[in-house]
């Protein structure tokens, strides 16, 4: 009857407010031992209390569109908002990107839409900061700029951010010793893991100039451009840059597999490997050698280039 109908929905409220209830009242002892396990790197327990974690979450009246917006429970938020930064961090440990990445953008609307419901996070910017650190060290430059618009201005000078975009500005200047002086103060320790990739990244960027550049280079100064330590440690990054190409080359010859987690540069740049072939780097005494594997370097055709650059200079002069 109407009657009935009607009573129904003044009491769905209070029906979702008392599952709210007891959702809250389950999910917290789980919650507590979660976060013991991540203060004390117990990864293993970590990733078993997330899981129950996430299926107590799941069932929050805030995350049910059955309730209306009036029942949103603040303990709800705050324990979701904590469990997915502790998680973003736990995948920062365990160096699976892919999950910082998920549970980054899993975390927006708490920061954003639920920002003035909500207390500060005081994780929100060290979260963030980390989530650009890892597009920066992926090359995923675009991307790193998608984010960083929004980021309040505000929070720019905030220096888990800053340390950020100093660190793009450093690779968009080509400022490459400046990052290796940066990589001793990193702002927190979670970042470190990024600053290593963020160094792999950029000694594949110069890398990638040399072998374009010379045929050969003196060991000490292949191992001074590069950042290196010593011969010994050039002597490892050669045969660690041999094998990610050729790794990359039987990706290439399955039809463009999936990009490892440092974009490829060399393919970006020069094309498909099979058109160029790959160059293998020899490490033969005091030099390092840059050999091409398969087929002939290609060459750049200079004069057709030089030609077509005076031409259009020729044609913008005429039409300023």
């Amino acid at each position: 009857s109407l009657a009935s109908k009607a009573w129904l929905k003044d009491r769905r409220p209070f029906a979702c407010f008392r599952c709210a209830m007891a959702a809250v009242a389950e999910a917290k002892p789980i919650f507590q031992a979660f976060r013991q396990a991540f203060d004390a790197s117990d990864d293993s327990t970590c990733q078993a209390s997330l899981v129950k974690l996430k299926i107590a979450i799941a069932s929050f009246a805030s995350t049910s569109p059955v309730c209306p917006p009036s029942q949103l429970q603040k303990d709800e938020l705050l324990i979701a908002r904590e469990t997915l930064e502790l998680a973003a961090f736990l995948a920062v440990r365990q160096k699976d990107m892919s999950a910082l990445e998920r549970h980054v953008t899993q975390l927006k609307p708490y920061y954003y839409d639920f920002g003035k419901v909500l207390p500060p996070s005081e994780r929100r910017l060290l979260t963030l900061g980390a989530l650009l650190l890892f597009l920066l060290s992926s090359d995923r430059i675009a991307e790193f700029h998608t984010e960083l618009e929004l980021i309040p201005v505000e929070d720019h000078a905030n220096h888990y951010i800053n340390y950020a975009v100093v660190l793009e500005r450093c690779v968009m200047e080509g400022a490459y010793s400046q990052i290796q002086v940066m990589k001793k103060d990193v702002p927190a320790e979670s970042y470190g893991f990024f600053m290593d990739q963020l160094m792999d990244t950029v000694r594949q960027k110069i890398g990638l100039s040399l072998e374009k550049a010379y045929d050969k280079l003196p060991a000490t100064e292949a191992s001074r451009m590069l950042m290196l330590g010593s011969v010994s440690q050039l002597e490892s990054y050669a045969d660690k840059e041999n094998e990610r190409k050729q790794e990359e080359r039987e990706l290439a010859l399955l039809d463009d597999g999936p990009a490892s987690f440092t974009r490829t540069l060399s393919r970006a740049t020069t094309g498909p490997m099979e058109e160029a072939g790959v160059i293998q780097w020899v490490l033969d005494g005091d030099t390092l050698h840059f050999k091409q594997d398969d087929k002939k370097r290609a060459e750049v055709p200079a004069l057709e280039l030089i030609t077509n650059t005076i031409g259009y200079a020729t044609e913008l002069e005429r039409i300023v």
